[in-house]
């Protein structure tokens, strides 16, 4: 970047050999020498006037072009800095330094480096693929059906009647209750209004368990993929698997 200094003793330049060469070809009834165009000091001020305006578009076009990548270099810096030193690192995450695998161990006895490059992006287009298909594959059906089992026990529980009251106390059975909430619009303020209803979906959950639950492991059944399918287990041991050969690492240490 050129120093303000420089850009500013250029222009001093300019503006020095330019009244110089004003006060040489005034007339001398306006205070001037009078001097023509092809005279000797002319000549050489107006080289020397050349010299300066060039010297000064070269210091601006610098300045202009350098200004461009130090702004960007700047934001750049910044937004490091921001991530790295107030909160941009997400959550139960850490920083590793990691020393970069030995050429000799990434590049074959006389391979061109433009082909060991292209090599490995290959290798990671492969790994990349592998971590999608992992992504995508299917979960077993005993997972599906173990899930469905909770939630609809869950459901089942919520809705079940209360018939202590009953017992207890001699007064009618009490059935489950959810809250339903609604907009209300067409008022100068929407509101939320709040009303308690019967809990029909969780009192069939209660009344149907059985019947739902195989229904549903029978839908499973039917649209399941066990041979393809992929534990949560089977899931974090893939990537753990393809983040190691994607990245090989010859002595990390946590920071």
């Amino acid at each position: 970047m050129p120093k303000w200094e420089a850009e500013n003793e250029a222009t001093e330049a300019k503006t020095a050999h330019q009244r110089r060469l004003d006060a040489l070809t005034r007339p001398k009834s306006a205070g001037g020498h009078g001097l023509n165009d092809g005279a000797d000091q002319v000549v050489t001020e107006r080289r020397r006037l050349e010299r300066a305006e060039a010297e000064l578009t070269r210091l601006t076009s610098l300045k202009d072009a350098r200004s461009a990548r130090w702004a960007a270099a700047g934001q750049l810096e910044r937004s490091v800095v921001d991530w790295v030193m107030r909160g941009g690192i997400p959550a139960n995450c850490a920083l590793e330094a990691v020393e970069d695998v030995p050429l000799e161990e990434l590049a074959k006895k006389g391979e061109r480096l433009g082909d060991a490059v292209e090599r490995h992006r290959h290798r990671l287009r492969e790994l990349a693929a592998d971590l999608h298909r992992g992504k995508s594959s299917p979960w077993p059906s005993s997972a599906a059906k173990a899930a469905a089992k909770i939630q609809f026990d869950a459901l089942a529980d919520a809705g079940a009647p209360d018939v202590d009251r009953a017992i207890e106390h001699g007064l009618p059975v009490s059935l489950p209750t959810t809250m339903l909430s609604a907009l209300v619009v067409g008022t100068d303020k929407p509101a939320t209004v709040h009303h308690p209803i019967t809990d029909v979906l969780g009192l069939l959950c209660w009344t149907l368990r059985d019947t739902l639950l195989a229904k549903i492991n029978h839908a499973i059944d039917e649209i399941a993929d066990d041979k393809h399918a992929f534990t949560q287990q089977q899931r974090e041991e893939a990537e753990a698997t393809i983040s190691g050969d994607a990245w090989p690492s010859s002595a990390p240490s946590a920071v």
